[in-house]
């Protein structure tokens, strides 16, 4: 596989997505954060976070979503369709994000750590570490 580097950012990019690369270094910035989009339909639909508009809606319960793939994981709920499966355990989800916060009670991945002074607890899942925030409210630590 070839590869070239870039001048701008010194990475090396395979030569068959060089052009497109390069192109990402002159891109479309979005005027209110900044952030910039090597194809103007990508800002575009980056611009609806901002204006808070949601175009794509689910025909079964009428929620609305940012991105049309988004509202394809929503459907998965109403469907039924776990078509992601954990290869520790076999256990099924309807979305990919479910199973990346599965997956890191097998692996023991602690992402999520209490940062009050003195307290050194981590935790897999963000809930995990909002439950124990509240036992320091309860002592009145924080």
């Amino acid at each position: 596989m070839n590869r070239e580097r870039c001048g701008v950012c010194n990475k090396f990019i395979v030569t068959s997505s060089f052009k497109r690369h390069i192109s990402s270094h002159n891109g479309f910035p979005c005027r209110i954060c900044g952030k910039e989009f090597y194809l103007n339909s990508r800002l575009k639909e980056h611009m609806l976070m901002h204006t808070g508009e949601r175009p794509h809606s689910c025909s079964v319960c009428d929620r609305k979503f940012l991105k049309k793939s988004s509202l394809k994981q929503h459907i998965n709920y109403h469907t039924g369709n776990k078509n992601v499966q954990c290869e520790f355990c076999g256990k099924r989800f309807n979305r990919l994000c479910a199973l990346r916060v599965h997956i890191r009670n097998h692996t023991g991945e602690l992402l999520f750590k209490c940062e009050l002074p003195g307290c050194s607890k981590a935790f897999p899942q963000k809930i995990q570490l909002q439950l124990h925030m509240n036992t320091h409210r309860r002592r009145g630590d924080a």
